[in-house]
């Protein structure tokens, strides 16, 4: 029978294979689907490093060999809109300088009913983006979350598709 993992489980897993590796990073061997490239991780920061400044993201990612962090807005690292711009290009030093890739991870979201509250989540949206840029970040990560009651799917997946569109010029 299938057993399943779920995240936590999944990170446990790899950092105790990658420590009996003794180098902490995982060189799996490539497949025909991979065009041979060696496993690459990535933490996000959402459970496991929540309660984690910078500095110690830093240094527990870079210890165990992981190549990425998606930063989630509200944790202790303070990776927030706002910071001043003096302190976006410090965080950016910071991550470049330990050599580590960084995403956001915000908490909008596009299936909202009230025209309002999805106008107050676009306008975040937009903020985010340019923290995004100042911080050098990958990309963000924002959430469909849900299908409201009463309302038709592809109405609230149009929505959504909408709301993160990229204006036309």
């Amino acid at each position: 029978h299938k057993q399943s993992i779920n995240r936590r489980q999944f990170l446990a897993s790899t950092a105790a294979v990658a420590a009996a590796t003794g180098s902490g990073k995982l060189d799996a061997q490539p497949s025909s689907r991979d065009n041979g490239q060696p496993l690459r991780l990535g933490l996000m920061s959402y459970t496991l490093a929540k309660d984690w400044d910078i500095a110690t993201i830093i240094k527990n990612c870079t210890e165990t060999k992981f190549e990425h962090i998606e930063l989630r807005t509200t944790h202790a690292h303070g990776v927030e809109v706002t910071l001043s711009q003096a302190q976006r290009r410090e965080v950016r030093r910071r991550f470049e300088d330990a050599g580590l890739k960084i995403s956001l991870a915000s908490g909008f979201s596009y299936h909202h009913i009230d025209p309002a509250e999805l106008r107050k989540h676009i306008e975040g949206t937009k903020e985010y983006t340019l923290l995004a840029r100042d911080v050098g970040a990958l990309g963000i990560r924002v959430f469909p979350n849900a299908l409201p009651a009463g309302v038709p799917e592809q109405q609230t997946l149009t929505q959504i598709g909408k709301a993160v569109a990229r204006p036309s010029r």
